[in-house]
């Protein structure tokens, strides 16, 4: 089985990756920025099963970008059973320039619908999955935070329709996570996250 993730370098883009791996998937890891992560992670899951793991550089914020991964992947004519939208924007509306919003838009709901439609033969070949990541806050929006939380929320609507669309020979998901990690930047103060910590029922990450 071969598995394609997005924004794989980190967080709970390694997460899954190192998941998925275990499980006996080979796996595209796409990354943007952090490519020493990449690699280092490439090499510990190549080290584990040689020649399993490939990588893909690509910024998801631009649609030129997005499009040229598209036919990377669709080039190489290897089969594809699951594609993990996970690259995601987290920044507060006050740091974004309106060019850095639109990339926020196209990286958090765009692109995945685009990835969708540009791996739709090669999910169908297989019995395909996908799995969108969406956000708490598409429900609930977090203040300072519009931009983000908009584009998880069309992202979460787009799943629903494209579950709809691509039934029965695709299926599609979306995990909307709660507190897992502490958002990187983020500036809220130790009280802040012991507050929120005693709203989830486990009281941890």
């Amino acid at each position: 089985m071969r598995a394609l993730i997005t924004g794989a370098a980190q967080r709970l883009g390694r997460a899954m990756a190192e998941c998925l791996h275990t499980e006996g998937y080979d796996l595209i890891l796409h990354y943007y920025h952090s490519h020493q992560k990449a690699h280092a992670l490439a090499e510990q899951l190549n080290a584990q099963r040689p020649a399993s793991i490939s990588l893909l550089q690509a910024n998801l914020g631009c649609p030129k970008a997005t499009a040229a991964m598209i036919d990377t992947v669709n080039a190489n004519q290897q089969p594809l059973h699951l594609l993990v939208n996970n690259a995601s924007i987290f920044r507060a509306d006050n740091q974004l320039t309106e060019p850095e919003k639109s990339a926020l838009r196209h990286c958090n709901s765009i692109a995945p619908l685009s990835l969708i439609e540009g791996f739709q033969q090669l999910l169908k070949a297989n019995c395909g999955n996908v799995i969108n990541l969406t956000d708490i806050y598409a429900d609930h929006p977090l203040q300072g935070y519009q931009a983000y939380s908009e584009s998880k929320r069309a992202l979460a609507h787009a799943t629903q329709k494209y579950a709809l669309k691509l039934a029965p020979d695709i299926r599609v998901n979306a995990i909307a996570p709660g507190v897992i990690l502490w958002a990187q930047g983020q500036a809220e103060t130790n009280e802040y996250r012991e507050q929120l910590m005693q709203k989830i029922p486990l009281q941890r990450l």
